[in-house]
């Protein structure tokens, strides 16, 4: 009988999705599945997935949200969401349980290949692997030729002959001999790459192939199970909100798109001079000509749209000392855009850009260490710099910083009457009253969600303050 492991990780709480990934390795003929950890945290059914985990009698690796919940640790830099999904899972779950996910190990060798959750490179300190480096580090210390693992919910291969190569995005990977194999097998319950579907992977050892596999489920009732349990757990996992939500959505959607994309990627600094003239001062090493002709490749002016053309005159441009290119190199390496994903060199380019006093990196570079992106998430550094950002006079900035006092993530929680302070009185900036907006809405969401009424009521209030 062929053999055909089926690796899974980072299921979350998510029962709808751990479901239609076990229903579909049972149509692709898996007869050994392995889940490489994080079944809990973040959703709306911890016991019912660590249940039906255990159920499989198969092997199971800790994760890092395992690990917290079992109580064998304290929960220390974890972004506000994941730290709510911890305390649920831990209210959820028995003493006899936790004990089980307490007990698990940090990695295994099944079969001749290595399963571990985060990576080779210590697995206790959890550390993320998303490029080269990191890739890397894990080799040093994986003596199999396959290692598959998960946490960051990416689907990534990296592969090692003379050097390390991080693989194209594919759904079937043959594996050559001689060469060594680091393989994330992505997330059931969460994914981050844009793609809401489950993902695992098929591992068939006899042929040396390893099929990359993405499964549709019930997201609508995923979604309802956390709304009831008070989650707002919606954008990671990819939920589709109910038809009378979509308004919400949309507002929280154009919210968080200003918050992510910090860069202005439209105003040209040399406007008024021509293509030609900005190409030979560009090509004569000035930075400031570079960054211009890098918008105008992202814009399309005067030239054909290239996004690739568009990063690499601002990474000249940011190369040679321009703050704001720094700022949006940062930004292009957090998007993908014009560029591969780097988390890590996203965070090395805000830190530059905000080194040369660039005000709008302080901003990005403050919620990379409130979300953990590219670095261990650390709330009260991610604060100082949403501060620092505040200080400058930037309404969003002031009004995150509001929320921030208001979670008390970070920072002291203020009493109830200034929680919106941060000078929302004077401002009439759009953008931050839509912060503000979203603000209301989540502070309602965190007591008990109360519907459209409460929060245009919220709204209408707003409207006489600004």
């Amino acid at each position: 009988m062929k053999i055909k492991y089926g690796i899974f990780s980072d299921i979350h709480s998510n029962m709808e999705a751990l479901v239609a990934v076990l229903r579909d390795m049972h149509a692709q003929g898996v007869t050994h599945p392995i889940c490489l950890g994080d079944i809990v945290g973040y959703n709306a059914s911890p016991h019912e997935c660590l249940k039906l985990v255990r159920t499989l009698g198969c092997p199971v690796i800790l994760g890092n949200h395992d690990e917290i919940v079992s109580g064998t640790k304290e929960a220390k830099n974890f972004n506000a969401l994941a730290g709510e999904g911890i305390a649920y899972s831990k209210k959820r779950l028995s003493d006899e349980e936790k004990g089980y996910l307490g007990s698990l190990p940090l990695h295994l060798k099944i079969g001749g290949f290595t399963a571990v959750h985060a990576s080779m490179d210590d697995p206790s300190h959890w550390n993320y692997v998303t490029s080269d480096l990191e890739a890397e580090s894990s080799f040093t210390y994986q003596t199999t030729a396959v290692c598959f693992c998960g946490h960051t919910h990416i689907p990534k291969t990296f592969v090692k002959e003379r050097g390390v190569v991080e693989l194209p995005s594919m759904l079937r990977l043959e594996l050559k001999k001689g060469a060594r194999y680091l393989i994330n097998v992505g997330a059931v319950g969460q994914p981050r790459d844009r793609d809401w579907r489950a993902s695992y992977v098929i591992y068939t050892p006899e042929q040396g192939i390893v099929e990359f596999r993405r499964v549709t489920y019930n997201i609508e009732l995923a979604q309802k199970k956390s709304w009831r349990r008070n989650c707002l757990n919606l954008w990671p996992c990819g939920y589709k909100l109910e038809p009378n939500m979509k308004w919400l959505f949309f507002i929280l959607v154009l919210a968080c798109s200003v918050l992510e994309l910090r860069a202005d990627l439209s105003k040209d600094p040399l406007e008024g001079k021509s293509l030609a003239e900005v190409k030979k001062a560009a090509e004569a090493g000035e930075a400031e000509a570079m960054a211009s002709l890098g918008l105008r490749y992202w814009a399309g002016q005067g030239v054909e749209v290239s996004k690739e053309k568009g990063f690499e005159w601002t990474l000249k441009a940011a190369e040679a000392g321009h703050p704001k290119s720094m700022n949006v190199v940062g930004v292009c390496k957090a998007n993908g855009y014009g560029t591969s994903f780097d988390s890590r060199a996203a965070l090395a380019w805000y830190e530059k850009a905000a080194a040369a006093s660039y005000a709008p990196a302080y901003f990005n570079l403050g919620k990379a260490y409130l979300n953990g992106f590219g670095v261990q998430a650390d709330p009260t550094k991610g604060a100082e710099w949403i501060e620092r950002s505040a200080e400058s006079g930037d309404a969003e900035s002031q009004n995150l910083l509001a929320a921030l006092y208001m979670k008390g993530s970070g920072v002291w929680p203020i009493p109830p009457r200034r929680r919106f302070g941060m000078k929302r009185r004077r401002t009439r900036d759009m953008k931050a009253r839509r912060m503000i907006w979203v603000c209301f809405i989540i502070r309602d969401a965190e007591s008990r969600w109360t519907g459209p009424r409460r929060f245009f009521g919220w709204r209408r209030r707003l409207r006489k303050t600004i």
